[in-house]
């Protein structure tokens, strides 16, 4: 019997095992009738109370089993109220947990919660890899978008003639090396007689002069550095360092990308002299942009006059 009951209800059988057990040492061979009948007596009475402990231990997990049921069909009906397009599906799985958990029957429980169960998570992974290819397509499109607005950005700040830095670009990058606080300093670069090719060899050619020269001062300065067209034939440059630095800088601008460039008009080559006057100016730590250009632009003017033939 105490076999039996551990077999069939494990969790409230042990106690009615040991009591059993203690019973079963008194029938040792002579008992007494009036032994037997109390040994029987025990066993009705440990019996019964075993029967009442696993009907309420059954009651309990019955209670349990339906909690859980239902728990998991309001989780379903909350899942399917999230995505329309399974909430059919939904309904159908939630009515059938609420119908199991009105049973008694616990191995059809089992079996329809099993299956159930396994419903519910067919849809919920067809459902997370609908929402991956969803998030996937989202970022798709994020990307393109983000590429879009970085190529606006580029575009909004570069020199569509030069490919340099434009005013407003320049002006930005000068700013945010204010506000770092870091040495730096500018190079302020205004071509010399540059209208006069535009006047006798036409715009075209004066575009591709400029382009030509932003080239090679682009290729004087260090990738992190600003070069920028600051306007007409006037252009800029930025560079972390000191003003020695920055002085080194002007004398291989001065003799790599200044001289003669050619210029093909209507099929003829014209040989054109290039030269520049450039202003450089360290900031000093407190000036505003606009001052710091502006002592650039004196340079740059000293440096046109200290160049002009004296009777000019």
């Amino acid at each position: 019997m105490a076999a039996a009951a551990e077999q069939a209800v494990p969790f409230v059988s042990q106690e009615f095992s040991t009591n059993l057990a203690a019973l079963a040492t008194r029938l040792a061979p002579g008992a007494s009738t009036g032994t037997i009948s109390q040994v029987r007596s025990g066993i009705a009475t440990e019996t019964g109370q075993w029967s009442e402990n696993a009907a309420r231990y059954f009651r309990e997990r019955s209670e349990e089993v339906r909690d859980i049921v239902m728990v998991v069909a309001r989780t379903a009906e909350a899942v399917g109220e999230r995505d329309t397009r399974y909430a059919g599906q939904f309904e159908e799985v939630t009515g059938r947990l609420r119908e199991i958990a009105k049973l008694d029957n616990f191995a059809f429980v089992r079996r329809n919660l099993i299956a159930s169960a396994a419903q519910l998570t067919a849809y919920v992974t067809k459902m997370t890899e609908e929402s991956r290819q969803s998030m996937e397509e989202l970022r798709s499109q994020v990307d393109v978008y983000r590429q879009r607005l970085e190529e606006a950005e580029r575009r909004a700040s570069v020199d569509p003639l030069t490919g340099l830095a434009n005013r407003g670009a320049s002006e930005t990058a000068l700013e945010e090396r204010i506000r770092a606080g870091r040495p730096f300093c500018v190079i302020l670069l205004d071509l010399n007689g540059f209208k006069s090719v535009n006047d006798s060899l036409g715009h075209t050619a004066g575009d591709d002069l400029l382009r030509q020269f932003a080239s090679e001062l682009r290729g004087q300065f260090a990738p992190s550095d600003t070069v920028g067209r600051w306007g007409g034939d006037e252009f800029v440059g930025f560079l972390d360092g000191p003003l020695t630095q920055a002085m080194n800088y002007r004398d291989r601008i001065e003799r790599w990308s200044l001289g003669e460039y050619t210029i093909v008009v209507a099929g003829r080559s014209h040989r054109i002299p290039l030269g520049a006057a450039i202003g450089v100016a360290q900031w000093d730590g407190a000036e505003s942009a606009r001052d710091l250009i502006a002592r650039a632009d004196r340079e740059l003017y000293e440096a046109k006059d200290r160049r002009r033939p004296p009777d000019s």
